[in-house]
């Protein structure tokens, strides 16, 4: 990691540095892709190799592909067990530090980055710990020289950034819940909700997650997809979740692409109301503006469109059925 303060007039000066941007020792960082193919193989188990690589692969130093070295060591020494070594021989302080942060201006980065994504940001190779507040200094450079998040430079001081593997992942997934700190249970209930296009469930049950909540702001729609896609987090694995989304004549709130052909497609379009004797006819015109921006265009079959107002913490929500 780059000293950002030495100086003629510190007690370090005249360093030299190859940081995980360098080229110079890219591959000493941990284990390159030959060298845990070996190391399987050596231990008996080289079809354990993609398992490895969907575990603990995905770091990038200078060049070089790099797998997390304590992680591989760990997985062979524990009997080839998938899980993540290195994410708990430590804290989880800088993740959490990030998600705890998350507002309308990194909502759309942020949630890019937990549903598996790639984010285009700029980066610094010299971090002030004690300016790290300020957001003087990217919360993004100290997640990529902590470990977290893998970075590859993608020109003019721009770093495409990514989750890198299974191991950090999981250990993300599991911070969500202290975003809005209400039960698991009612998260699985609006889930259901939602599968089932429950509109009346899923409008008790959100406004139990906002009244429960923590008091984050409302005062924007960003905030209430935040909650929306945080709640709706474990759909991902059937779903393909985006937010922000071009489609159609227009960009949706939020859409979801199913996965397999066993599920069918989800429109999310939100309102923020001026009043609660709004929210009625704001959803009945989110669902209209679904309609006449054509979200669904290219879509095939059956689509289930949602239309969901909010006055501070009150919901309402609509769902309609279409077929394409």
């Amino acid at each position: 990691m780059q000293i950002a303060e030495e100086s003629l007039f510190s007690d370090l000066n005249n360093v030299k540095v190859n940081n995980i941007f360098s080229k110079a020792s890219d591959e000493r960082f941990g284990f390159t892709e030959g060298e845990v193919k070996d190391f399987l193989s050596y231990y008996g188990h080289p079809e354990k190799f993609e398992e490895a690589k969907e575990w603990y692969d995905g770091y990038r130093f200078g060049d070089a592909e790099i797998y997390n070295p304590w992680s591989i060591i760990n997985y062979v020494s524990d009997g080839f067990t998938p899980r993540p070594y290195w994410v708990d021989s430590g804290g989880d302080g800088v993740v959490r530090w990030l998600l705890e942060r998350i507002d309308d201006r990194n909502f759309s980065d942020i949630m890019g980055l937990v549903d598996r994504g790639t984010v285009r940001v700029r980066m610094k190779e010299a971090l002030v710990f004690s300016k790290l507040d300020t957001g003087e200094v990217s919360i993004y450079s100290l997640m990529a020289m902590s470990g977290y998040l893998k970075a590859t430079y993608a020109g003019d001081g721009m770093y495409d950034i990514s989750i890198p593997n299974m191991e950090v992942a999981g250990m993300v997934e599991g911070l969500l819940s202290t975003i809005t700190p209400v039960s698991d249970r009612l998260f699985d209930d609006f889930n259901r909700a939602v599968l089932e296009g429950d509109a009346d469930r899923m409008t008790d049950i959100l406004q139990d997650i906002l009244l429960n909540g923590s008091c984050m702001n409302l005062e924007e729609e960003y905030a209430y997809e935040l909650i929306l896609m945080t709640v709706m987090h474990s759909l991902t694995r059937r779903y393909d979740m985006k937010t922000e989304c071009e489609s159609g004549n227009g960009r949706t709130d939020i859409i979801m692409r199913p996965r397999d052909g066993g599920t069918v497609p989800m429109i999310f379009e939100l309102k923020r109301s001026a009043s609660e004797e709004d929210l009625e006819a704001d959803a009945d015109g989110a669902i209209s503006q679904i309609h006449g921006r054509k979200y669904y265009m290219g879509m095939k079959g059956r689509v289930v469109l949602f239309g969901i107002s909010f006055w501070v913490k009150v919901p309402k929500v609509k769902v309609e059925i279409v077929e394409i």
